[in-house]
């Protein structure tokens, strides 16, 4: 009987180290470069723009300017123009051209922040991996947002 208990126990043990150890890859997953060629199947379900890179947006910090990230990982997919918590207008890059959808501004309104997304979901269910950079009305980089999303 105690060996069976000690049986039971190893077993146990190490179905926990498997459990904990996949949690630990899937969660660093989802940190690691988008152009790791291993990982590149899991990535299927984000729309990134032409010339963004994981190591040019990881170089992107708070205070820089437009340019300097321009440089570093070229035009977003979409901007989104923002006055407090209003969206005053997207605008998304789509067959070589910007598309804008205008929303009514109160009157008045003034543009305080810009969203640059460099990626976006494949398709409206998907869960996808969130790269964008949020300018400041002064064009100074305020936020980066590095994250997945799970739709």
């Amino acid at each position: 009987m105690a060996r069976f208990i000690k049986i039971t126990v190893a077993i146990l043990l190490a179905l926990a180290a498997w459990v904990f150890l996949k949690a630990q890859i899937i969660l660093t997953w989802k940190d690691l470069p988008r152009d790791a060629p291993f990982i590149s199947r899991l990535l299927e379900n984000t729309e990134y723009s032409e010339s963004f890179t994981e190591t040019g947006f990881s170089k992107v910090r708070p205070g820089m300017t437009k340019e300097p990230v321009y440089a570093l990982v070229g035009q977003p997919l979409q901007i989104i123009k923002k006055s407090g918590i209003h969206i005053v207008s997207f605008l998304e890059y789509r067959n070589g051209l910007w598309h804008e959808e205008s929303h009514t501004p109160e009157e008045n309104m003034i543009i305080d922040s810009e969203i640059y997304y460099y990626s976006r979901q494949a398709h409206p269910t998907a869960d996808w991996y969130v790269r964008a950079v949020t300018f400041s009305s002064e064009g100074v980089v305020t936020s980066i947002a590095r994250t997945f999303y799970v739709d």
